[in-house]
């Protein structure tokens, strides 16, 4: 099929999906649907072995798209979220490995989109955070629930509350991100070996075989989180894009870390 806002080659047996929806790559909800189209193109295509999801330009993705946000009603917003989170769950039935390649900002809905990913590699000047709390909005994908599982409960209500935005060196250190990178190198398949290979390319059923079972103890941690927080990402029949206090004491109620 035709794409209008990413683009898909294949680099060996990687299927790379280039995120580019101009000028931060904005996860529009059609952003989401062709993200969605392409991970399951990929998963039918035996002869990739991995995903590598990057954004073009300057941006992974800088969260979602605001102005579409401010033009939509409630139903609008929690039609949107379901979008996205259809996008999310194609990732997570993929059979093959989902790198997220960091070039530069993964905020609110980019980080979301990265919590999605088996693995996180991020260039030295990326920024990444949960920063649509400071507009007085909560994560819309289920983002309340996945940062419990990638994060200690204190560092992920850290991020949740306060919205920072995290050099790439800090996000390694607190186990975000798995690798970082010199500028520029982010797309290139990690886990370099001595000879040269990344490992994915040593049998073509090694990482279909492996990745489903991989996430058993948390794939079902996301789906039920996906769904019980499929309720629109704005606190209001339409979203004010201004930072509110009680955005967080919403965030704090949908927060993970009893589950």
């Amino acid at each position: 099929m035709s794409y209008d806002f990413v683009t898909v080659r294949h680099i060996g047996a990687t299927g790379v999906v280039s995120i580019d929806n101009p000028p931060v790559n904005a996860l529009h909800p059609d952003v989401a649907v062709e993200i969605e189209h392409a991970a399951r193109a990929i998963e039918k295509d035996l002869d990739l072995r991995s995903m590598i999801l990057i954004g073009t330009g300057r941006c992974f993705v800088a969260g979602g798209d605001i102005r579409y946000f401010t033009e939509i009603d409630r139903e609008g917003a929690a039609a949107m979220a379901l979008r996205v989170q259809r996008m999310q769950q194609a990732l997570f039935d993929l059979r093959v490995p989902v790198i997220a390649a960091i070039n530069g900002h993964a905020l609110g809905g980019g980080l979301e989109l990265l919590l999605s990913c088996d693995i996180a590699i991020a260039e030295e000047q990326a920024r990444i955070g949960v920063t649509e709390v400071q507009l007085g909005l909560i994560p819309g994908a289920g983002g309340t629930q996945m940062l419990f599982s990638a994060l200690p409960v204190g560092t992920a209500k850290r991020l949740l509350f306060t919205g920072d935005r995290l050099p790439a060196g800090e996000a390694h250190a607190i186990g975000l991100v798995d690798q970082v990178c010199p500028r520029g190198a982010r797309w290139r398949p990690p886990w370099p070996s001595p000879s040269g290979s990344t490992g994915l390319d040593r049998s073509p059923w090694r990482p279909r075989s492996a990745r489903p079972t991989t996430d058993c103890g948390t794939r079902s941690t996301k789906g039920i989180g996906a769904r019980w927080r499929s309720s629109p990402p704005c606190s209001t029949p339409r979203t004010t894009v201004r930072a509110s206090r009680p955005s967080w004491r919403v965030a704090r109620r949908t927060t993970g870390d009893g589950e």
